[in-house]
């Protein structure tokens, strides 16, 4: 009874707004997906990228490009970039002899993936953001961290915090750029956002 009462409640709605993640690329997909099945407008609010210009940030095009980076400095790597795209991370430290330290959700299937792609449990570190500025020198400290991987999350996700803690502690900021957005309906602004959705409904009204 509930997926039908859900599907019913999907059907009446007038406009999908997405306002997951700036790096879910599958949340972004399945929310289009639906708008499109349901013949409904498609927005999608974009957190504001927090990185400035002047900050000390090397920004990589992707995960494999970001972890050849990290280790080639030949200090310890403090990755915050989650556990989905890991496996790149894990085998460069390998194949370079780099201490790695990983922050993720304190989830399970977080933690498996961890251990499952190499990462042993005293180098896992378990947490919900957003950090606070001394909370990530505390980590950069103990592990003697030289290089940060991180995305840039907005000040939502505490962007800003990493990357004072990383200047702080003078160590290396490597940030994976978000991913390329073709949609004509995005928004970064959320009175601008508002002002189109209530623009929608009032043009349905009069129709």
């Amino acid at each position: 009874m509930g997926k039908e009462w859900h599907r019913s409640r999907l059907n009446e709605a007038r406009a999908i707004v997405d306002a997951s993640h700036p790096y879910s690329l599958v949340a972004h997909a399945n929310a289009k997906k639906v708008a499109l099945d349901l013949s409904i407008p498609y927005f999608r609010w974009m957190r504001p990228p927090a990185a400035k210009d002047g900050d000390p940030i090397f920004f990589a095009r992707t995960h494999e490009l970001a972890a050849r980076t990290a280790c080639s400095f030949s200090r310890p790597v403090f990755l915050t970039t989650g556990s989905r795209n890991i496996i790149p991370y894990v085998r460069e430290a390998d194949r370079t002899g780099t201490l790695l330290v990983v922050r993720v959700l304190p989830y399970p299937q977080s933690i498996a993936a961890c251990r499952r792609a190499g990462v042993t449990d005293k180098h896992i570190v378990r947490g919900r953001g957003p950090f606070s500025i001394e909370a990530n020198r505390a980590i950069i400290r103990e592990f003697g961290i030289g290089t940060l991987v991180t995305k840039d999350s907005g000040v939502e996700g505490g962007f800003p915090a990493k990357i004072e803690a990383a200047q702080l502690e003078k160590c290396r900021v490597i940030v994976v750029q978000r991913p390329e957005e073709n949609s004509e309906q995005i928004f970064n602004s959320v009175p601008r956002l508002v002002d189109a959705v209530s623009e929608l409904l009032r043009s349905d009204r009069v129709r």
